[in-house]
């Protein structure tokens, strides 16, 4: 149903919902305390003290100012004193109605309460009563309110064919005392079938309702229903208004009853199927992030970042996170992820300043066109959804056990109205947080691999190449075990990363809103997001050779090809590795209503992401060739006898040791144990024993500007059958994005402080750059023999790597920053859309569809600036430039949503819709370039020297994804914040596109390369090309259940349990063709086949408590062309405790309360926080990484 904005009302009445007797006697003495001030919040306090009703001409009396009232009074006393001077006359009914009018009415009309009000106390957010106040206009002085008890008969209504009788129901539902509309209660005449649901402002807007008496309902969920009965003056709009009591009031992240009442009532008045969540999105859950936050929520999976393992992205129904569409307050958000890609990072935003994030699930013609998994919209709190002159500020500490040290938090909010009529408002909100984070990573590089190879079967002696082979020659499924000596698997390289990681959020939020008539208003919105993360690792690792051998290293002959290493090596890491990632958002939005039923929403924005890398610093160490470490004897066992042709006895002797890697200890996470001597180990720490290898400096930057203008337009339509209302609309959006990733230094030709041109032949010990050693017994020592490793100082880094900068001579300087190789990347993306839909409603049903149209235009241009010898030696161009790409794509989008709603606050639903997925500049033009020399000299030499050439190359000729996607859902809600709801699901793409780059034949591809064109292949031992490809289709379906349940119908203390639970259970296939003629069938990217939440809260007494249980199946990471390497993310599960107490001091409009939060309760540093695979089951690790827990201790308060 449409919303029209609330006229002014003449008359309100209050029903208390306060325990009171059904008749006043006058000798009935009551406490009073009633404040001087305005006349309308006088007989307002009155009313509540004396649990009396109350009916008052609401225009003439809220200009009057009177003064208070403290004592014992009877009401009638009260009433005389309060009336003096005013020019009003009042009195009170046998029913405890008390009624006001002007003098001027001679003969006012006695009123007769005959209401039913329940002699009950409904306990909300703090436990305290709640008012209704309900506004009815009967005529300029008067109201009538007849008896509404269920016997009492309803006008019969006239046929919809007579205009004449036909009238117009409006107004508002709003909070007393401050004036905030409730958005999602829904407003009937239940004898009519009649129907409608507030909008953001609270205003409501019945239509052609036969003239006479009816009972008009508003339902919101926590409350009781309140019922009034209005008489409908034909060809008039009839207005009549609710003012809900301020006790429901403040969605507040406190995890009251009361934001659960507000997300549901939305949630059920939503015309598609969607989920809700208020800004209890930071208070319910102990998360860090919006997106964490959001996984509580059915259908909604998240993927954790590596440092620290916080929430990111989103998945929304299994689809990856660059498959959603995202806004922030009405327009769509920059994209800045750092890989150039259409992902939106969550972790820049603020949850101080989000009022609630909407998750559409099916999409109508008016949403975006991208959407395949869903659109989230993140919508800040504006100034006339809080309340006049609220002020709130929390503070928190976060001790992290791992890194021994305490972050913090704090955060405030402020909203103002102000003007003649108040018809400004101003809200603003800011916070900031520290965290230290501290993590350890395991990190298996290269693939899980055979150990012996069968040199007749002729496959390549590079390990990952070997299995490609592997795959041609025994069929595309191939795994090690079906390989010669499949059970006796290695792993090529492994690395122990300890990552110390200082963030920072800045976040801050405005809102301008101006209501300069009933009819119109304009809102300005602005957010600014910041993230910064600090981060130094510090890295040991075991690597060797990525060959396999026909022959040792004295030239003695091989039964088998044997993976040995030629020289193995223990290299060390000192990095630094900055990210700083801002999102600035400015949105302009205004409303206009036209008294033919026309309403017209425009507006625009502005949206800037940025990230940037700007302290990319590798120092590199290493013991170098383990062989030849005579008398440590580093490395681990001997060549097995039975590799050496001939042998009897076996090549004695170091040179042909080389580092093992046991599989099958058991290990936790089944890190592979590297095998050693015990001198091995002890060189891990010995620094005057590991030399300088080379540094390299990097800085990366990206950026997307995007501005948009809108219109939409919803035109009501009156006695033309069940076509209710049209609405169509209009957009254009720009979008331009740049990414430079620059390469500043790379040599090794710097001495011991990093300065360029000293003595490169140095030792760690010669540095300060070791600050101290790390242990890992906080985390169970997953590699037996790795107690402790070296841990590095940031600042020292920083300073060697400034050193160095300072002390070269650029070969390149486009202006803002000196580089030696540059790649960038720009591209700009203009969309122009418009939709049209309708919406038909008949009885209980409603449909609206209808179909949007979108062209995109995508163009992109890069270039890629390098001076590698080794490349300008084979003929490469010192400027690479592919050619620049231009892309259109149209699609038409038709989109259908049934609703049926019952009476007893049921919903039927169904929808259809399509969406696309476009390729973003990073998948159409995307390239890179690098060359691999082993055993490199100057200049190369291709006679000894074995040479690898990588190419990443755009791909022009990529097409958009397009989905097709069914949804069924029923949903049942309680009266007393509940809900229990069951949805199903399908959907199947086409054209999605494949995580990662795919092979593509070299020499015809390269040949388009302007800067290539005399590159010498022959001179190439190894080429690989890759492009972003298409997949084939991909199809999802699964199950949706939820459940919210408040127990307060149990005695006593037991009234304050409540249970959430969601589950959702979700079966996935893809298929590509990763090469010519070889097509995968796989389960889709991050589609993880379960995820769900079950809580446990309890409020009552002061306390707000939730105890959560919160898990997440495996999903596939990345696909590769044989089953044995693909990547899966291992399941996890967190046990979270978030506990609030508020502290009884204060008046109802304070609050202050003391908190407790811990994610991963059981998490004492032992147990993964990450944990990827190679396969689906848990045998070969890939990358496994240990975070810890947090606590949280705060407090806040609300005034």
């Amino acid at each position: 149903m449409s919303i029209k904005t609330a006229r002014t009302s003449a008359f309100i009445f209050v029903a208390c919902l306060f325990t009171g007797n059904s008749s006043y006697a006058d000798d009935v003495f009551y406490e009073l305390n009633i404040e001087s001030g305005s006349f309308e919040n006088t007989l307002k306090t009155l009313a509540i003290e004396t649990n009396a009703s109350l009916l008052y001409p609401y225009d003439q009396v809220k200009t009057v100012k009177v003064q208070g009232l403290k004592g014992n009074y009877t009401l009638n006393e009260a009433l005389e004193i309060l009336l003096q001077g005013t020019g009003f006359i009042g009195g009170l009914t046998e029913r405890g109605v008390i009624t006001i009018s002007q003098t001027i009415n001679k003969h006012p009309s006695v009123l007769e309460e005959k209401m039913n009000i329940k002699n009950t106390k409904k306990k909300l957010t703090v436990g305290a009563s709640a008012a209704i106040i309900a506004s009815a206009l009967a005529s300029p002085t008067q109201a009538q309110i007849a008896d509404i008890d269920k016997n009492t008969p309803v006008a019969t209504s006239q046929p919809a064919s007579q205009i004449a009788v036909m009238g117009d129901l409006s107004g508002r539902v709003v909070l007393s005392g401050s004036d905030v509309g409730l958005q999602g209660a829904m407003v009937s005449i239940d004898a009519l079938g009649i129907h409608g649901f507030t909008d953001l402002k609270g205003n409501y807007d019945l239509r052609n309702i036969p003239g006479g008496a009816h009972v008009l309902k508003v339902t919101y969920l926590g409350i009781p229903d309140s019922l009034l009965d209005v008489n409908v003056t034909t060809g008039q709009d009839n207005d009549y208004s609710f003012v809900l009591s301020r006790e429901i009031d403040e969605i507040v992240a406190t995890g009251t009853r009361a934001s659960q009442a507000s997300s549901l009532s939305k949630q059920r008045a939503a015309e598609n199927i969607a989920t809700i969540v208020s800004s209890d999105v930071s208070g319910r859950f102990p998360d860090n992030t919006v997106a964490e936050s959001l996984r509580r929520v059915a259908g909604i999976s998240f993927a954790r970042t590596e440092r620290g393992g916080e929430g990111k992205f989103i998945s929304i129904r299994g689809l990856d996170a660059g498959l959603n569409n995202v806004k922030i307050n009405g327009i769509n958000s920059a994209i800045a992820s750092g890989n150039n890609d259409r992902r939106v990072p969550f972790d820049v935003f603020s949850t101080d300043g989000i009022g609630e994030v909407v998750i559409n699930k099916t999409l109508l013609p008016e949403h975006e066109g991208e959407g395949i998994g869903g659109s989230v919209e993140l919508n800040s709190r504006t100034p006339f959804q809080s309340r006049d002159g609220r002020l709130s500020i929390s503070l928190e500490g976060r001790p992290n056990e791992l890194r021994g040290k305490t972050g913090y938090r704090a955060g405030g909010s402020y909203t103002k109205h102000f003007g003649k009529d108040k018809e400004f408002g101003l809200t603003l909100s800011g916070s900031y947080r520290k965290r230290f984070i501290r993590s350890y990573q395991f990190d298996v590089l290269g693939a899980v691999i055979p150990l012996q190879l069968d040199p007749a079967l002729g496959v390549s002696r590079s390990p990952q190449r070997a299995l490609e082979d592997f795959a041609a020659l025994y069929g595309d499924n191939v795994t090690a075990a079906d390989i010669l000596g499949g059970d006796n698997l290695t792993v090529e390289d492994l690395r122990s990363n300890v990552f110390d990681n200082d963030r920072e959020n800045i976040g801050g939020n405005f809102g301008l809103e101006w209501a300069p008539t009933d009819n119109t208003n304009f809102l300005l919105q602005g957010s600014y997001g910041k993230a910064t993360e600090r981060n130094l690792r510090s890295t040991v690792s075991f690597q060797q050779s990525d060959r396999y051998e026909d022959e040792d290293d004295q030239g003695n002959d091989l039964a088998a090809l044997q993976y040995y290493g030629r020289s193995p090596e223990i290299a060390f890491l000192a990095e630094v590795e900055d990210e700083i990632t801002e999102n600035y958002n400015l949105t302009f939005i205004g409303n206009t209503d036209f008294s033919n039923g026309t309403h017209i929403r425009y507006g625009g924005g502005w949206t800037k992401a940025t990230q940037a890398d700007p302290n990319g610093i590798e120092i590199n160490f290493r013991i170098d060739d383990l062989q030849d470490s005579d008398p440590y004897g580093l490395g681990g066992p001997l060549v097995p006898n039975y590799l050496i042709a001939g042998s009897d006895t076996g090549a004695g002797g170091i040179d042909n040791r080389y580092i093992a890697f046991d599989l099958d200890t058991g290990a936790p996470n089944n890190v592979p144990q590297p095998i050693l001597t015990d001198l091995g180990w002890q060189a891990l720490l010995q620094t005057g024993n590991i030399e300088f290898e080379e540094v390299d400096i990097n800085d990366n930057r990206e950026t997307d500007t995007r501005k948009s203008i809108f219109i939409d337009i919803t035109h009501e339509i009156n006695n033309f059958g069940v076509l209710k209302a049209v609405k169509w609309g209009a957009k254009f959006e720009t979008s331009d994005r740049d990414t430079r990733r620059f390469s500043l230094h790379n040599d090794d030709g710097v001495g011991s402080d990093g300065t360029y041109g000293g003595n490169d032949s140095f030792f760690l010990s010669d540095t300060d750059l070791v600050a101290g050693t790390y242990s890992h017994s906080d985390i169970g020592t997953p590699i037996a023999r790795l107690t402790e490793q070296l841990r590095f100082d940031r600042d020292a880094i920083l300073a060697f790597g400034s050193n160095s900068i300072n002390s070269i001579t650029p070969l390149v300087n486009d202006g803002t920053l000196d580089f030696e190789d540059l790649f960038e990347l720009s591209s700009k993306e203009d969309t122009y859309a418009a939709y049209i839909q309708g919406d038909f409603e008949t009885g209980n049903w409603q449909v609206i569809g209808g179909a949007r149209y979108e062209h995109v235009a995508i163009a992109t241009a890069d270039q890629f600036l390098q001076t590698s010898a080794e490349a300008q030696a084979l003929g490469v161009a010192a400027t690479i430039r592919p050619s620049d790409t231009t892309l259109t794509y149209d699609v038409i989008l038709p989109r259908i949503q049934i609703n049926y709603r019952t009476e007893n606050d049921m919903v039927f639903r169904g929808g259809f819709y399509t969406a696309t997925a476009r390729p973003s500049a990073s998948n159409i033009g995307r390239f890179s370039f690098g060359i691999g020399v082993d055993d490199q000299g100057t200049p190369v030499d291709t006679s000894d020297d074995t040479i690898d050439v990588f190419a990443n190359l755009p791909n022009d000729n990529l097409k958009p994804a397009y989905s097709y996607n069914f949804d069924l859902g029923i949903e049942k809600y309680s009266k007393n914040v509940g809900v229990i709801s069951a949805n199903v699901f399908f959907k199947h793409i086409s054209n999605f596109l494949l995580a990662g780059s795919q092979p593509v034949n070299g020499q015809a591809n390269l040949d388009s390369v302007t800067g290539l064109e005399n590159l010498d292949l022959s001179r190439i031992d190894d080429l690989s090309v890759y492009q972003t490809a298409n997949g084939e289709s991909a199809e999802i379906y699964g199950v949706e259940l939820n459940l919210v349940r408040q127990f307060d119908h149990l005695p006593g203390m037991w009234s304050g349990l409540g249970i959430f639970a969601n589950t959702t259970l979700q079966k996935s296939t893809a298929s590509a063709e990763l090469r010519p003629g070889f097509v995968r069938t796989t389960r889709f990217f991050n589609a993880p086949e379960y995820i769900g939440t079950v809580a446990l809260t309890y409020e009552k007494y002061g306390l707000d408590t939730t105890l959560s249980y919160s898990f997440q199946g495996n999903k596939l990471e990345d696909i590769e062309g044989y089953l044995n390497t693909d990547e899966y993310k291992q399941s996890f599960s967190t046990l979270d405790l978030s506990a609030k107490y508020r502290v009884p001091y204060g008046g109802k409009d304070s609050r202050y309360t003391v908190s407790l939060r811990v994610s991963d309760i059981t998490n004492g540093g032992g147990r993964a926080g990450a944990y990827e695979t190679i396969g689906t089951g848990k045998k070969y690790l890939d990358d496994v990484e240990y975070s810890g827990r947090e606590w949280r201790l705060g407090v806040s308060a609300r005034w």
